[in-house]
């Protein structure tokens, strides 16, 4: 008997599963924004998302612009001098340029760039979820998707406006295509990976991995043949075409890469130490029975799981060569491989623990299997958690509040505003006056760059005055319209130019004129401390 055909209902039920569990997913990442506090927080909970969001304001401000006929490069110089934040390299380019897209659309508040990034997660969830689907049945799927929003690493990462979120959904799709080019020999598999390969190598520098596991992993496949088909090298081409192009454009930044033994030694053991506390214990056990069960010959689709072990490793291995700042978010884009993998190894203790005979799975061993999965998933998040107590709900507010009263303040004109705190602090500010204003107006300039000078005698830097009076009678004609003192910031922090500042606002009222002492709140520290702001007086703007 002829099978009829599908019906237009059977071809639209998975992406109508997907289209649901995508929502549900957004839900979720959502909620977790809100209960870790960032739907009140302002841009500084972490240190680089304040430079992302004023980059990606000058990207969208850019196209904006009467001067979109001019030099990127001179629109970024020229608005950088009023707002240091900004990154005129924005290296990696992809994430800013998506960031402005979605600003263009959607506005430039706090909360819409909080949507996008709960988006990216929950693409991200969705992903694993459809895998999961194919690999582990509907159950597991939905455990997936929880653990991959769950988990603290993942979700500190789309909690703040980071590009790691991101670079999370592009590397885990072209690592599916790539595994699903070696299990099927698709050429539309193939230049998908070429395209998601090209920009996740102008996203985040994990994508390496994708390139070097690409013939690692067909050869433990056995499917080296798929090496030499003119589809892989037309990926190839695809992928040179996307990045290649942008690399250049920004200075060749994706090919002058520093690498450093000395700082592979300190990396790796960083990087495999955060790695696993990222996980924590019980994920970790999973990860492992996972990886084991799924690399072994007889696996099914033993050209995904490969390809997917492939750039988890060498991605662990690349973050530990190329010489950055150590900063465990540099995993996250590995987190949803991780996810999958610990999955497997939950799944294996699924099928062991359900007793099968002619007419299926008895419904009391199910029914117990699912418990203890159900169980160990809610202890592993636990476990994780216990191992990153710094991503608990983190409070930083306050630095709004002086922005709006800086922008709302006509008297100020086109001022230069002088800002001293740390680095996270100036950026909060730099963030919030620049989302308020009308860009670019007021010139935000941090102390450090005005205040200090090259020690030639001793080497390293200075203060620019001997005293807090030279500083003091300095300031009248400096062309500053105003102060901001930052009396939150740890002590550690806190260098000799700032307390040299704090000393001449308060001793000298004929110059300074407190206008506002604003509360600030800043978790990581668990202190509270004041921002104060100082009009100076006689000043020649």
């Amino acid at each position: 008997m002829n099978e009829l055909p599908p019906t237009n209902y059977e071809r639209m039920r998975p992406w109508l599963v997907i289209a649901i569990a995508w929502v549900l997913a957004f839900d979720v990442a959502w909620v977790w924004q809100r209960l870790s506090g960032s739907h009140t927080n302002e841009f500084g909970a972490n240190p680089q998302e304040a430079a992302n969001y004023v980059t990606g304001l000058m990207i969208r401000d850019y196209f904006a612009s009467k001067e979109a006929g001019g030099t990127p490069k001179a629109f970024a110089e020229r608005y950088a001098s009023h707002y240091p934040g900004v990154d005129t390299g924005a290296w990696p380019p992809t994430f800013h340029a998506f960031q402005s897209s979605w600003m263009t659309a959607f506005g430039t508040k706090r909360l819409t760039m909080l949507m996008l990034m709960a988006a990216l997660a929950a693409t991200a969830a969705v992903m694993v979820i459809a895998v999961s689907i194919r690999e582990f049945g509907r159950g597991m799927a939905v455990l997936a998707g929880v653990v991959t929003l769950s988990l603290p690493m993942f979700r500190e990462s789309y909690s703040a406006l980071l590009a790691e979120s991101l670079a999370a959904v592009l590397i885990l799709a072209a690592a599916l295509k790539w595994g699903s080019y070696l299990d099927e020999g698709k050429a539309g598999d193939v230049l998908g990976f070429g395209v998601l390969c090209g920009v996740g190598l102008v996203t985040d520098l994990a994508a390496f991995a994708l390139l070097i596991q690409a013939p690692i992993s067909a050869l433990y496949a056995r499917r080296l043949s798929r090496l030499w088909q003119p589809a892989f090298w037309a990926g190839l081409a695809v992928c040179a075409l996307v990045a290649l192009p942008v690399a250049w454009h920004f200075n060749s930044n994706l090919l002058q890469l520093a690498t450093s033994w000395a700082f592979t030694r300190e990396a790796l053991p960083f990087f495999l130490g955060k790695f696993g506390m990222g996980l924590g214990f019980i994920f970790l056990l999973f990860f492992v029975i996972g990886l084991t069960r799924n690399l072994k010959r007889d696996s099914e689709h033993l050209g995904l799981w490969s390809s997917l072990a492939g750039t988890l490793a060498i991605g662990l291995v690349i973050r530990s060569v190329i010489v950055e700042p150590l900063d465990r978010r540099h995993l996250v884009p590995l987190v949803p491989i991780a996810v999958l993998f610990a999955m497997a190894g939950l799944n294996v203790l699924h099928s062991r623990i359900v007793h099968t005979n002619g007419n299926g799975a008895s419904k009391g061993s199910l029914a117990w299997s699912t418990l203890v999965v159900v169980a160990l998933t809610t202890f592993g998040l636990l476990t994780a958690q216990l191992f990153t107590p710094e991503s608990m709900r983190q409070r930083w507010t306050g630095y709004a509040e002086g922005a709006q009263q800086i922008v709302a303040d006509t008297r100020m004109g086109t001022s230069r505003i002088l800002i001293s705190s740390d680095s996270r602090g100036e950026g909060a500010l730099i963030s919030e006056i620049a989302r308020r204003e009308k860009r670019p107006n007021l010139v935000v300039q941090p102390s450090s760059a005005e205040l200090q000078r090259p020690d030639r005698l001793h080497g390293g830097i200075r203060p620019r005055f001997e005293s807090s009076e030279d500083l003091a009678a300095w300031f009248p004609r400096s062309g500053f319209g105003m102060v901001v003192v930052d009396q939150s910031i740890a002590e550690t922090d806190r260098s000799e130019i700032h307390d040299q500042l704090v000393s001449a606002t308060e001793d000298h009222p004929e110059v300074f004129w407190p206008m506002a002492h604003i509360p600030i709140t800043r978790s990581d520290f668990e202190t509270q401390g004041t921002l104060t702001l100082y009009r100076v007086k006689e000043s020649t703007r």
